[in-house]
C-alpha cells in the first residue's frame, strides 16, 4: 500500500505534519507492507503544479498510490481525487507523519466522504 501525503520538508515520515495540497513543496510517499515501512520517497511537486489544480490532479493520479493522507483541505480538489477512486483521509491532529501512519493502520483518520 502507498500512502501520500503532501510536505513542506523532506524528511519523510520523520517530517512534521503534512502540508495543504496547494503549500505543499513535496510528496512524500510511504510504501507499507504488513503494516510496516518498507520505504520512503520524498518527491519534489513539479512546478506546474504549484497552483493549478488540474495538474496537481493529474500528478498525483501518476503516483500510483490510492491513499492520500492531508491536514488541510483545498476547496473542491480532495473531492475530485475521490472520483477518481482515492480515498481521501483528512489529519489535523498529527504530530508528524509516523503518528498519522499509525491513526491510519489503528483507522482512527477520518475518511473524507464523496459529495452528493
Amino acid at each position: 500500500m502507498r500512502l501520500i501525503f503532501p510536505t513542506r520538508e523532506k524528511n519523510g515520515h520523520l517530517d512534521n505534519k503534512g502540508a495543504r495540497l496547494s503549500e505543499a513543496e513535496f510528496y512524500t510517499v510511504i510504501n507499507l507492507r504488513n503494516s510496516l515501512i518498507q520505504k520512503v520517497e520524498v518527491l519534489k511537486k513539479p512546478q506546474n503544479t504549484l497552483r493549478l489544480k488540474d495538474n496537481m490532479l493529474n500528478n498525483i493520479l501518476n503516483l500510483d498510490s490510492d491513499v492520500l493522507i492531508v491536514s488541510g483541505i483545498d476547496e473542491e480538489f480532495p473531492w475530485k481525487l475521490i472520483n477518481k477512486g482515492f480515498s481521501v483521509y483528512y489529519d489535523n491532529e498529527s504530530k508528524n507523519l509516523n503518528d498519522s501512519i499509525d491513526k491510519f493502520l489503528l483507522g482512527k483518520l477520518k475518511l473524507l466522504k464523496p459529495r452528493p
